[in-house]
């Protein structure tokens, strides 16, 4: 029960055979199957995901019935009808990896017009397909809500531990280029890489976590603050990293004691995370070097190590 991946297969299972047992005791018509094909469809890991599916998947059914009906009522000619249900088909296929509720408007017209030509009751048809999604799209919602349900407040933890230790690895980086340590390129875009990633997936589980309940929802604003402060951290230590690859000789020994606050803060705030976090240390000792201070980079370290104290408070504030 601690994996997502199998709370989500047994809430599959239970809400299909709710349907099937719905399915038999209401008769809905020949295609009941509709229901057990669309709960498969929308029914989603995430809370967030299931109801943008089942949203997407009404408005598409309902928007696509009332054109197919349309088209159906007013063009006579078989050949006319033919030809708008190929493009039917063509935009369903088009759109299917694209936009969702677009491939079921799409979608509906095409099935209403092939149900035409096996000259079947398409108002009839039109009908049960309509009940048919209603019913899936209920059974889904309350499955998603109340069935192990899975919400982002029990995940978005590991995505913030992440996004730290990745920063933590990029401020590292930069104290390596303080002391003119030979670093590759590779190795620097590697780095940076890794903290582009956390953070898209940070503000990612961020967005799907405000489609959740509210009641459901914890510390919604100082994440929303984490993703901002994480997004301005790191463009600050790639915009002063450039700064330091720039300059000819070792930096004065004072930058390396202000860049190791900003280490220590992060440091800190991984470990109010996650007590049992390993943390690699940085073993090599700083050389004591003195020398006049460029005013350029010294405001930016000391932006680096207000934004760094603000992350600590607002994980501290979290924890």
């Amino acid at each position: 029960m601690h994996s997502s991946a199998f709370r989500h297969a047994l809430r599959v299972m239970i809400t299909c055979i709710a349907g099937y047992i719905l399915a038999k005791m209401i008769f809905t018509g020949h295609h009941s199957y509709w229901i057990l094909m669309t709960i498969i469809i929308i029914l989603k890991p995430a809370y967030s995901l299931t109801k943008e599916k089942n949203i997407d998947r009404l408005l598409g059914t309902i928007g696509g019935g009332i054109i197919g009906l349309l088209l159906l009522l007013f063009i006579k000619n078989e050949i006319a009808i033919f030809s708008l249900m190929v493009v039917c088909m063509l935009g369903t296929y088009t759109f299917v990896r694209m936009n969702y509720v677009v491939m079921v408007i799409f979608l509906t017209p095409y099935v209403l017009m092939l149900f035409h030509f096996l000259n079947m009751d398409i108002v009839d048809i039109a009908g049960e397909r309509l009940v048919d999604t209603l019913i899936a799209c209920v059974l889904a919602w309350i499955a998603m809500r109340f069935l192990f349900p899975s919400w982002e407040r029990s995940t978005i933890r590991k995505n913030m531990l992440n996004v730290l230790e990745a920063n933590l690895k990029y401020l590292n980086k930069l104290a390596a280029a303080m002391r003119k340590n030979n670093i590759s390129a590779v190795e620097y875009k590697l780095v940076r890489k890794e903290v582009f990633v956390s953070t898209a997936n940070l503000s990612a589980a961020l967005h799907r976590m405000q489609s959740e309940p509210r009641s459901k929802q914890q510390h919604r604003v100082e994440i929303y603050e984490l993703v901002v402060l994480n997004h301005v951290l790191s463009s600050n230590i790639a915009s002063l990293y450039h700064s330091v690859e720039a300059e000819p000789s070792p930096l004065p020994s004072s930058y390396l004691i202000k860049l190791g606050r900003c280490i220590s803060y992060l440091k800190e705030a991984i470990l109010k995370i996650s007590p049992e976090a390993t943390i690699e240390e940085d073993a090599e000792k700083s050389p004591s070097v003195k020398g006049e201070e460029n005013e350029s980079i010294s405001r930016q370290l000391e932006f680096i190590q207000k934004i760094c104290a603000d992350i600590r408070k607002i994980v501290f504030k979290m924890a």
